[in-house]
């Protein structure tokens, strides 16, 4: 039977009235600031919230230290992140730069050296190895030497669980 899906994150119209999230809504009500969107959550027979997403940001980097956080967070539970990015402003002075976390500066790729305006890169990875992020968290840009002058615009798309509520 056909119906308004409704939950959490609001209603979403024309899709199956099956129990399940079909809907693209900023996550905005959960504290994750903007330019986080949820294309996917999905209550599982457990009551755990299986959710997928994107992180869509433009970065201007730090000229006085070596890394920059992004301003949107990630979700608590996200769990897997796979980032593009491309050089939109020339890295200056610094010469390669890697996407990470706070807790590893790698976790989600190596060091990639395209610093000049129209480089890309992609990345992915597991965060930290751990089976879930307990707690919101920023994609980590971390540069080898501190920049003189340098932007990017990232997307990074994610995946995550979060455990049911009683």
């Amino acid at each position: 039977m056909a119906g308004p899906a409704t939950g959490r994150l609001g209603t979403a119209t024309n899709y199956p009235d099956d129990g399940l999230r079909h809907t693209a809504r900023e996550f905005r009500n959960f504290n994750m600031g903007t330019g986080v969107v949820i294309t996917r959550e999905e209550r599982l027979p457990s009551g755990a919230w299986y959710f997928e997403g994107y992180l869509d940001e433009s970065v201007t980097l730090h000229t006085s230290g070596t890394t920059k956080d992004t301003t949107a967070l990630f979700p608590a539970g996200t769990c897997e992140v796979f980032v593009s990015s491309i050089v939109t402003t020339t890295i200056t002075t610094a010469t390669a730069y890697s996407f990470g976390t706070a807790q590893s500066a790698t976790v989600f790729s190596g060091a990639w050296t395209g610093v000049t305006a129209g480089d890309t890169a992609v990345g992915g990875g597991t965060v930290a190895n751990i089976t879930t992020q307990a707690s919101t968290f920023a994609l980590r840009i971390t540069t080898t030497g501190t920049p003189g002058a340098g932007a990017m615009h990232v997307i990074a798309r994610f995946k995550g669980i979060r455990p049911p509520t009683a």
